[in-house]
Protein backbone atom coordinates (compact mmCIF):
# COMPACT_ATOMS: atom_id res chain seq x y z
CA UNK A 1 0.00 0.00 0.00
CA UNK A 2 2.83 2.30 0.79
CA UNK A 3 4.08 1.76 -3.08
CA UNK A 4 0.38 2.07 -4.31
CA UNK A 5 -1.54 4.52 -2.06
CA UNK A 6 -4.65 4.50 -4.51
CA UNK A 7 -5.09 0.57 -3.49
CA UNK A 8 -6.25 -0.59 0.07
CA UNK A 9 -6.09 -4.13 1.50
CA UNK A 10 -7.62 -5.22 4.11
CA UNK A 11 -6.29 -8.68 4.43
CA UNK A 12 -8.48 -11.15 6.59
CA UNK A 13 -8.16 -14.91 6.97
CA UNK A 14 -11.19 -17.49 7.69
CA UNK A 15 -11.24 -21.01 8.16
CA UNK A 16 -12.24 -22.88 4.53
CA UNK A 17 -16.18 -23.15 5.69
CA UNK A 18 -16.29 -19.42 6.58
CA UNK A 19 -14.99 -17.96 3.86
CA UNK A 20 -17.32 -19.12 1.47
CA UNK A 21 -20.01 -18.22 3.86
CA UNK A 22 -18.23 -15.12 3.99
CA UNK A 23 -18.09 -14.17 0.22
CA UNK A 24 -21.36 -15.63 -0.51
CA UNK A 25 -23.02 -13.67 2.00
CA UNK A 26 -21.21 -10.74 0.30
CA UNK A 27 -22.05 -11.17 -3.16
CA UNK A 28 -26.03 -11.73 -1.52
CA UNK A 29 -25.40 -8.07 -0.10
CA UNK A 30 -23.06 -6.71 -2.49
CA UNK A 31 -20.50 -6.07 -0.05
CA UNK A 32 -17.88 -8.81 -1.77
CA UNK A 33 -14.27 -7.89 -1.94
CA UNK A 34 -12.54 -6.88 -5.26
CA UNK A 35 -10.39 -9.41 -5.16
CA UNK A 36 -9.74 -12.58 -2.60
CA UNK A 37 -8.51 -16.26 -2.98
CA UNK A 38 -10.81 -19.24 -2.58
CA UNK A 39 -10.80 -22.85 -3.61
CA UNK A 40 -11.60 -23.94 -6.81
CA UNK A 41 -14.83 -25.91 -5.98
CA UNK A 42 -16.56 -22.62 -5.62
CA UNK A 43 -15.99 -20.96 -8.67
CA UNK A 44 -18.25 -23.17 -11.21
CA UNK A 45 -21.22 -21.70 -8.49
CA UNK A 46 -20.29 -18.25 -8.77
CA UNK A 47 -19.29 -18.32 -12.41
CA UNK A 48 -22.39 -19.58 -13.29
CA UNK A 49 -24.15 -16.68 -11.58
CA UNK A 50 -21.90 -14.34 -13.23
CA UNK A 51 -20.59 -13.05 -9.86
CA UNK A 52 -17.04 -13.25 -10.87
CA UNK A 53 -14.56 -11.57 -13.39
CA UNK A 54 -10.85 -12.43 -14.38
CA UNK A 55 -8.44 -10.57 -12.61
CA UNK A 56 -7.02 -7.17 -14.58
CA UNK A 57 -3.63 -8.60 -13.81
CA UNK A 58 -2.07 -4.78 -14.90
CA UNK A 59 -3.65 -3.82 -11.77
CA UNK A 60 -0.86 -6.36 -10.35
CA UNK A 61 2.05 -4.82 -12.31
CA UNK A 62 2.05 -6.88 -15.28
CA UNK A 63 1.55 -5.99 -18.87
CA UNK A 64 -0.07 -8.69 -20.12
CA UNK A 65 -1.33 -12.29 -18.98
CA UNK A 66 1.58 -13.58 -20.14
CA UNK A 67 3.94 -11.77 -18.09
CA UNK A 68 1.85 -12.99 -14.98
CA UNK A 69 2.10 -16.26 -15.73
CA UNK A 70 5.76 -16.40 -17.12
CA UNK A 71 7.38 -16.39 -13.58
CA UNK A 72 5.09 -19.84 -12.40
CA UNK A 73 6.32 -23.00 -13.45
CA UNK A 74 4.58 -24.54 -16.53
CA UNK A 75 2.58 -27.26 -14.59
CA UNK A 76 1.17 -24.85 -12.06
CA UNK A 77 -0.39 -21.77 -14.88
Amino acid sequence: MEQNPHVKVDFQWFAFADLGKKISVGFATGTAPDGFVSQDWFMPTWLDKGLLAPLDVKQLGYGSYDAFTGGFRQGVR
